[in-house]
């Protein structure tokens, strides 16, 4: 009976919603979360490859604690980090704020566009969004002054293992707030009667730290940029392995000359 009451909540409290104009803003803390094997793969990448060591050592203050802004509606959202690294070699090495850069949801059209850059190269990935099968349980707790509701679910994942396509099963938790009655979450997740204002998704960690209207309404969502080189997830996934092979080899050949990698 309790899940035909917050059902019937959202859809009561969505009706209100549906004629606000104004935008929520929401502010996540992201963690990243590895696996003991996880764990134990990274070392050894890290033990016995040079350029894995490098590639770490750029990174490393864009993998964790990250920061990310959300502003959202009924029927689209944004979502991007905003972490900048003040460290001038990962900075030269990325040449952006981040590689996660900005993504776009339409739940209008079930739609998703997100706009990556991988060591300089832009990517534009335009896909559907994902179902999350997700299962009400009921328990609740207080994030802040609101009360939420966990659920679980999975996705199903692909990844570009050995040159192949697979896919790959990702469970999910996640505490969403049903006095929030629209349908939306950090990057693609959603699909709950309320927003999601913290997730768990087995690798990364979502933890809200501010939510807000926007009460000016003078921060607008739009698609971003669409680049040359664009694809489904699956093809940026085959982009992404083809631009680190070509950064690597450079590397190793230890070229000399004026022109920059990407150029070449």
């Amino acid at each position: 009976m309790k899940y035909y009451l917050v059902a019937l909540l959202f859809l009561l409290t969505l009706n209100i919603f549906s004629q606000e104009k104004k935008l929520w803003k929401a502010v996540f803390q992201y963690h990243k979360i590895y696996t003991d094997k996880e764990k134990a793969r990274m070392d050894s990448l890290r033990k016995n490859d040079a350029f894995y060591r490098q590639m770490q050592g750029f990174a490393n203050k864009n993998i964790h604690n990250k920061t990310y802004i959300m502003f959202f509606d009924n029927h689209i959202s944004k979502f991007y980090q905003k972490y900048i690294d003040k460290n001038p070699d990962s900075r030269e090495f990325l040449n952006r704020k981040n590689t996660y850069l900005y993504l776009f949801k339409s739940y209008q059209k079930h739609q998703y566009i997100q706009d990556y850059e991988v060591l300089r190269v832009p990517f534009t990935v335009m896909d559907s969004l994902p179902n999350f099968h997700w299962k009400i349980t009921g328990d609740q707790k207080k994030i802040g002054q609101y009360t939420v509701i966990k659920a679980i679910g999975y996705e199903i994942r692909p990844i570009l293992k050995k040159g192949k396509i697979k896919d790959i099963k990702l469970n999910l938790i996640a505490w969403f707030c049903p006095d929030i009655p629209i349908s939306n979450g950090p990057e693609l997740y959603g699909g709950l009667p309320g927003f999601i204002m913290e997730l768990n998704t087995g690798k990364d960690l979502f933890l809200l730290k501010e939510l807000s209207l926007n009460y000016k309404n003078n921060t607008t969502v739009k698609p971003p940029k669409i680049h040359k080189q664009k694809g489904n997830f699956k093809d940026f996934l085959i982009e992404r392995k083809k631009i680190y092979e070509r950064f690597k080899k450079y590397h190793q050949n230890h070229r000399k000359t004026q022109r920059n990698w990407w150029q070449n």
